[in-house]
C-alpha cells in the first residue's frame, strides 16, 4: 500500500475550508505550513471537535493557525 501524500495548508486557511478539504480527501489531519513552506503545525479531526466546535468558535472566522498544535516534532 502506498501512503497518501500529506495535506499541506496555509496557516491562514479557515477551519471550515480545512474541514471541507479533509472530508474531500478522506483525511484525518492536515499539516500547516508557513509562507516559506516549512512545517508550522498539525491539526487533526479531533482537534477540530475539541478546540473549535466544543469551544464554540466560528469555523468560518477561525484560522488553522489559531487552533493547530504548533511546532510538532517530526522525524
Amino acid at each position: 500500500l502506498k501512503p497518501h501524500p500529506p495535506l499541506l495548508l496555509s496557516l491562514k486557511t479557515s477551519i471550515s475550508q480545512v474541514s471541507r478539504t479533509m472530508a474531500s480527501k478522506r483525511a484525518d489531519c492536515v499539516l500547516a505550513v508557513g509562507e516559506d513552506n516549512t512545517l508550522a503545525g498539525i491539526l487533526t479531526d479531533k482537534d477540530i471537535t475539541f478546540r473549535v466546535i466544543a469551544a464554540g468558535l466560528n469555523p468560518n472566522n477561525t484560522t488553522l493557525e489559531e487552533v493547530m498544535t504548533a511546532h510538532p516534532t517530526s522525524i
